[in-house]
């Protein structure tokens, strides 16, 4: 973005002086139209005084000057016109720097706020990680003391083979012998429960 700023600015400095040569140029023209109008004025004017019979050298001066001021009115109305060509590239350049300005302010603005939220994410994520872990880890700790449980005062034991065997044998207290299971299997895609109450 950096970049992209400075060519702009770059580019507005090289019309800015292209601008400039070409208004000087034009008011060197604009000057040289002058004074080669006073010229001829003058050779005009002592023509005139030398040859009043001449008429028709008269009227051929008379002629040369009109071009000549029509020269001038020319090279007045290019260089009024250039002036205000360059008054509006002027202020084009300048209503296009201020547009860039604010642009910039706007793209550095945003990027803090991104830069903000993203800051603010990454700590949600880091403490929702923490909770999560917390959380497991109370949960593994109370699956743990179930099992203890389980097993201390029902004799529950979980025998793996074909499908997955539970077993409790002290249900009953007078016959602890007994046993009491239910399996589960993976049958064709389905699961099947084969409950024995006794043993």
């Amino acid at each position: 973005m950096a970049d992209a700023a400075a060519d702009l600015r770059r580019r507005m400095k090289e019309q800015r002086a292209a601008i400039q040569r070409r208004f000087i140029d034009s008011r060197n023209w604009a000057a040289a139209a002058s004074s080669a109008f006073s010229a001829a004025l003058l050779e005009a004017r002592s023509i005139a005084n030398q040859t009043v019979s001449n008429r028709a050298k008269l009227s051929e001066q008379k002629q040369h000057l009109r071009k000549l001021e029509s020269d001038l009115a020319q090279a007045l109305s290019v260089q009024t016109s250039r002036r205000s060509k360059h008054n509006l590239m002027t202020e084009s350049i300048l209503k296009t720097t201020a547009t860039n300005e604010q642009l910039t302010h706007l793209v550095t603005g945003r990027r803090a706020t991104r830069d903000e939220c993203m800051n603010a994410i990454s700590i949600q994520l880091k403490d929702i990680e923490s909770l999560e872990s917390e959380s497991d880890t109370n949960e593994d700790k109370n699956l743990e003391k179930a099992l203890i449980w389980y097993n201390k005062f029902l004799g529950f034991q979980v025998v793996g083979g074909e499908g997955v065997k539970f077993m409790f044998n002290k249900i009953d207290v007078q016959s602890p012998d007994k046993e009491c299971y239910f399996c589960v299997k993976l049958v064709e895609g389905r699961y099947t429960c084969e409950l024995q109450v006794f043993s």
